[in-house]
């Protein structure tokens, strides 16, 4: 046993030599290691949204149109831990863009290009060292997810021309203008 420790104490040393036991870099170095760790396992997780659809900044959103100028995906997402096979919420992606898979993906079903929906929540992450924002919105000519809160990430600023939305994907339309 005590040899083992006595090479894994000397692996440290060469891996990071100019630092020695005893120090005040020796201690950050751990200190800087320990909380790396704990931010990369931090990182793991679903993130955790506020509804902002009430502030004025954001509130001139509501109600707005958009076109799927493309055939979208909508993926069933399920909340939990245990990965039931029940969909919590919905998250629109470009069919043939990156899109993501796993166990937390419930079902998965193409929208037709001309697919027409209209904001009615916008969800702002809770954590402050990023800045993703979500739309919440609802089909205009279909009960399509009816009953179901349906997602779409921002890519852009909301302040934009296309209010946040990648403009090769989405279109508004003019009579929400």
């Amino acid at each position: 046993m005590k040899n083992t420790v006595e090479r894994y104490h000397l692996l440290w040393r060469k891996a990071i030599p100019y630092t020695r036991e005893g120090t005040h870099y020796h201690y950050l170095q751990k200190i800087m290691v320990f909380v790396f760790t704990c931010l990369c396992l931090a990182s793991c997780g679903q993130i955790q949204f506020e509804d902002v659809s009430s502030m004025p900044t954001y509130s001139s959103v509501i109600g707005k149109q958009f076109r799927a100028k493309e055939e979208i995906c909508a993926l069933g997402i399920t909340s939990d831990r245990n990965y039931a096979k029940r969909v919590d919420y919905i998250v629109l992606f470009l069919v043939n863009g990156v899109c993501f898979s796993g166990p937390e993906v419930v079902t998965r079903e193409k929208l037709d290009r001309g697919y027409i929906f209209k904001v009615v929540k916008i969800f702002k992450d809770r954590y402050f060292l990023s800045s993703e924002m979500a739309y919440v919105v609802e089909a205009v000519d279909s009960n399509k997810f009816k009953g179901q809160e349906v997602r779409i990430r921002l890519t852009g600023d909301i302040h934009d021309r296309n209010y946040g939305l990648d403009e090769s994907i989405y279109s508004l339309e003019e009579s929400a203008r």
